[in-house]
């Protein structure tokens, strides 16, 4: 009779029963030392890694660009003035009720009108207006159709003189005429007659 070889019990207590599909588990490998520690990573990097060296720009530069600046800012705003100008004495050209007329004066001076009810203005542009004598103007005047004080448009420039720029005279509703006056410079309260040039608004 054979006798039993004596059972180890912390050997057979730490070892598991042999299993047919059990595989030791495989500790991850250590991809950390590994690693190049000469590379640099998208954590790693800075803005100022990305940015090219700048170099100041010099004065002379700088008062260029301002220059440049200033002269377009000027030039843009006559553009825009010029265009006001142009377009608020279109409107009134184009407007469907415009009345169109020409109105001779004095000395052989006559002025081309445009008047429209629907803009509710009027333009003007004399023709043969001789130069107001020294130390005077020429003044416009809303003459009211009910018979009150006139109102002063104010006073030609050159351009208005020689036909050059049209006048726009706004708010004509309710006015009978456009007188013209020549007065002393710096205008006056009341227009002196006589007239230099009348122009009819109820045509």
């Amino acid at each position: 009779m054979e006798t039993p070889l004596p059972r180890d019990d912390k050997a057979s207590s730490s070892t598991p029963d042999y299993e047919p599909d059990y595989e030791p588990e495989q500790n991850a490998p250590d991809t950390g030392a590994s690693e190049d520690p000469s590379v640099l990573h998208a954590d790693q990097l800075t803005a100022e890694d990305d940015i090219p060296a700048r170099r100041p720009m010099p004065a002379a530069t700088k008062w260029i660009l301002v220059a440049v600046a200033v002269v377009v800012l000027i030039i843009g705003a006559i553009a825009a003035v010029q265009t006001l100008g142009r377009s608020a004495e279109q409107d009134v050209l184009d407007a469907s009720d415009v009345v169109t007329a020409t109105v001779e004066g004095d000395e052989g001076a006559s002025a081309d009108v445009a008047v429209s009810t629907d803009r509710n203005a009027a333009v003007l542009t004399f023709r043969s207006l001789s130069a107001a004598g020294e130390g005077q103007i020429y003044q416009l005047w809303k003459i009211p159709a009910n018979g009150s004080a006139p109102q002063s448009v104010g006073a030609l420039s050159s351009e208005n003189v020689s036909g050059e720029e049209p006048v726009i005279i706004e708010n004509v509703i309710g006015f009978s005429e456009i007188a013209l006056t020549l007065e002393a410079r710096g205008g006056a309260q009341s227009p002196t007659p006589p007239f230099t040039l009348s122009v009819p608004l109820d045509q």
